[in-house]
């Protein structure tokens, strides 16, 4: 029988253990004949070539920079077939059934009684719920406190999904809206006009205007639809900020925008921002996911504020550059399971912006290692992931209110060294001369105004993300100076890498929603803002024969100053605005908690923003071999 033949085995070797999580309530063993499913990772090969490889055709300096692999060089590399059938013949062998399993092989969903786990696993699982959302029993979640293998599947499973990792905390880092509350949008008045005319794709509405020391924004021709803003960042003022004296990319370029926790994207308003900023009409390309309404986003903009303001500037900053909006619909998994199937993809878009995070220390190490390898294998071929540094200063999302924890906290996979984190900025959208500072929601010297977020910001805390060689300088450079006044006797060996990488403004960003203007502020502004910048840059690369420029980071921190402009004013110490409550608040830390921006890298806004032509023109002279880079 099944149980005798595993209780032949006897040999196991431990995988993993339950990361105490203060949001789950044990509450007692599983029944037995209850189904439970779990995702079988697979041990990939030659991973530690993948990374080699990734790491010689990223470095601006390497004769083989920009020779990326093909989709079939990374599949013949890392795909472990023989390990994949063998688990999949012992799992049918004992009537497990499989439910579904990846293009190659790295992963396998599969479906089982719990005691037929709990003896193929050495353990027990539990019903566990959730402090914030009541389960019900059959609905609850089911995990164990720790699992082991069978000695027979050591070197061919690295991890087992389901089993001891709670599902990540996925927090949405763009807060609530400014508009109808806030006095920064105020009515048009008509007579007669003033400084600051109302336009509808360039040409005057009638005779409404607003006060000087506002922008008039109209979404169509009507005067009804005209609105004074105090603070406003445009596509225009995007491109003037950044010297983007281009905004048209190529068809031969791509960019993508993930999106997730039931966030549609509206063609309606797209085509509205589009004409309100006199910008191209051009549609969204590809719809993976099926999140696309119109209605959703008039029924309620809580629907689409995210997925609406990332289409919308990514598409402004990057014009004629086909656009997918990927939506992944899963409820345990926001992260992995995405970018696993972006990876079977034989044509992905060369860059993907995700505005999406969760704190690092709701990750388990398993899936975070997994993540790392997946972002791997998609850089090596070329693809760019840049993501959202977080809204709430060094404390993630529960220094917010009413939590109000104060204490570092990375946020994932801001912490992952195969992303590159954006950071954001303000000052500029509050008038011609304001420099750009560190985007703050308690920052009122010098006549600014304060923002509803704080720019997020530190450094991981985890093996997985050590302090990478390209950034070791850049980091090291912090500590001697800023952060160890703030943080005194700290090593820097006990820092992994720091994040963001670079920034961009996130402060008052016009968005159309539900056919509506609405101010957003955001990471999750700055991050498809700064994907856009990319996609021209591929574009003009793509056009002079040269590859896409892949994994970015270190080119980044080899170019430095040479393409930015720093950034040295600023703190990552409060929250972002909560609003929930009768009123709103934020919460500031003391000492020991959140950063300072410094001359050069800093944990608040990185390298810095980015000087468009100069980050073009240097990128343009990379160039490109045609030697293969896999050591024969």
């Amino acid at each position: 029988s099944f149980l005798v033949q595993l209780s032949s085995y006897m040999e196991f070797i431990h995988m993993e253990s339950m990361i105490e999580n203060e949001d789950w309530n044990a509450e007692g063993h599983a029944s037995r004949s209850e189904s439970h499913t779990v995702v079988i990772c697979i041990s990939q090969r030659n991973i530690d070539q993948i990374e080699r490889i990734l790491t010689v055709v990223s470095d601006p300096v390497h004769p083989q920079y920009g020779q990326h692999l093909s989709f079939d060089e990374v599949v013949n590399m890392t795909s472990n077939s023989e390990a994949s059938m063998h688990v999949e013949a012992v799992l049918l062998e004992h009537n497990i059934e499989v439910l579904k399993k990846t293009r190659h092989g790295e992963y396998i969903t599969a479906r089982a009684s719990i005691a037929k786990w709990e003896h193929i696993l050495n353990t027990k699982f539990y019903y566990f719920s959730s402090k914030s959302n009541s389960y019900v029993r059959k609905n609850s979640l089911i995990r164990a406190t720790t699992y082991s293998i069978p000695k027979e599947f050591h070197g061919k499973v690295s991890s087992i999904f389901n089993t001891v990792q709670f599902p990540i905390g996925h927090v949405n880092k763009l807060p609530t809206s400014e508009r109808g509350h806030n006095k920064d949008i105020e009515s048009v008045t008509s007579s007669p006009k003033g400084s600051s005319y109302c336009y509808f794709k360039g040409v005057a509405v009638g005779t409404f205007h607003c006060s000087s020391s506002k922008v008039c924004i109209c979404t169509s021709s009507s005067g009804d639809d005209c609105y004074c803003i105090r603070s406003a960042t445009t596509p225009i003022l995007i491109s003037h900020q950044y010297n983007i004296l281009n905004n048209t990319g190529s068809h031969a370029a791509s960019q993508g925008l993930y999106a997730q926790l039931q966030q549609y994207f509206s063609p309606s308003d797209l085509l509205s921002f589009q004409q309100t900023f006199n910008l191209p009409n051009q549609p969204i390309s590809r719809n993976i996911g099926g999140f696309q309404s119109d209605s959703a986003c008039v029924a309620d903009f809580n629907n689409c504020v995210e997925a609406n303001l990332d289409v919308q500037y990514a598409m402004a900053v990057a014009q004629n550059v086909p656009t997918t909006f990927y939506y992944y619909n899963g409820s345990d998994d926001i992260f992995l399971g995405w970018i696993t199937d972006v990876v079977s993809m034989r044509d992905p878009p060369l860059v993907f912006s995700i505005s999406y995070g969760s704190p690092e220390d709701s990750v388990p190490p398993s899936y975070m290692a997994a993540f790392n390898i997946e972002a791997m294998k998609l850089s090596v071929r070329g693809v760019t992931l840049l993501t959202a540094s977080g809204d709430d200063g060094a404390m993630g999302h529960d220094g917010r209110p009413p939590s109000s924890k104060c204490r570092n906290v990375a946020d994932f996979p801001s912490s992952s060294q195969y992303v590159t984190s954006v950071g954001a900025t303000m000052g500029p959208e509050q008038g011609a001369g304001r420099n750009e500072i560190a985007c703050m929601s308690q920052y009122t010297l010098g006549g600014y105004n304060s923002s509803t977020i704080s720019t997020g910001g530190g450094f991981s805390n985890v093996s997985y993300n050590l302090l990478p060689r390209w950034q070791r300088a850049a980091v090291t450079s912090y500590f001697t100076s800023r952060l160890s006044a703030d943080y005194p006797g700290v090593p820097l060996t006990s820092y992994g890498r720091g994040f963001p990488d670079v920034s961009a403004l996130g402060n008052s960003y016009p968005v159309i929603v539900g056919g509506q203007l609405h101010l957003l502020s955001g990471t999750s502004a700055s991050s498809p803002v700064v994907a856009g910048m990319v996609s021209l840059i591929n574009s003009a690369r793509i056009a002079a024969g040269k590859s896409p420029v892949g994994w970015l980071n270190p080119a980044l921190y080899y170019l430095n100053s040479t393409i930015t402009v720093d950034i040295t004013v600023g703190s990552n110490k409060c929250s972002a605005v909560d609003c929930s409550g009768a009123v709103c608040s934020v919460n500031c830390c003391g000492s020991g908690v959140g950063y300072s921006a410094a001359p050069g890298w800093d944990p608040v806004t990185g390298l810095g923003v980015l000087d468009f032509e100069k980050f073009k023109a240097a990128m343009m002279g990379f160039t490109t071999p045609t030697a293969s880079p896999i050591a024969p």
